[in-house]
Formats: structure tokens, C-alpha cells, sequence
């Protein structure tokens, strides 16, 4: 599934393993750049997106937000 608002793919701004966040861990940060070419997009619809790749991030790989 890939959101209407989410245009220019995805990408991997840093990513890192520690031995303090577990050996079994990873931190990925990922720039998901919104848009629309109609018009300015509201906060509400953005984090309404988020809420969703975030849910399917949990359910497929137990991925939190730290």
C-alpha cells in the first residue's frame, strides 16, 4: 500500500546500530516527503498518513518510534 500524498519515494537518511539499543536493533531515519499538487496539505492528513505507515511498520517488522 502506498499513500496518494506520499510522492518521490522514501528515503534512508541514517541508519545505525549500537550495542546500547541491543544487538538485535537497528534506528532508521526515513525522510516521506507529503505532497500534493493541488494544494497545501494539513497537518491532520499528514499525521493521518503516518499513523498508517507506522501501523504497517509494527505489524511487519515490530518497528517503534523512539
Amino acid at each position: 500500500r502506498t499513500s496518494p500524498l506520499l510522492k518521490d519515494g522514501v528515503e534512508v537518511v541514517d541508519f545505525f546500530t549500537r550495542p546500547s539499543i541491543g544487538p538485535e536493533n537497528q534506528s532508521i531515519t526515513f525522510r516521506l516527503p507529503f505532497r500534493s499538487p493541488e494544494r497545501t496539505l494539513k497537518d491532520t492528513e499528514v499525521e493521518e498518513e503516518m499513523k498508517k505507515i507506522l501501523e504497517v511498520l509494527r505489524e511487519k517488522f515490530g518497528a517503534r518510534v523512539r
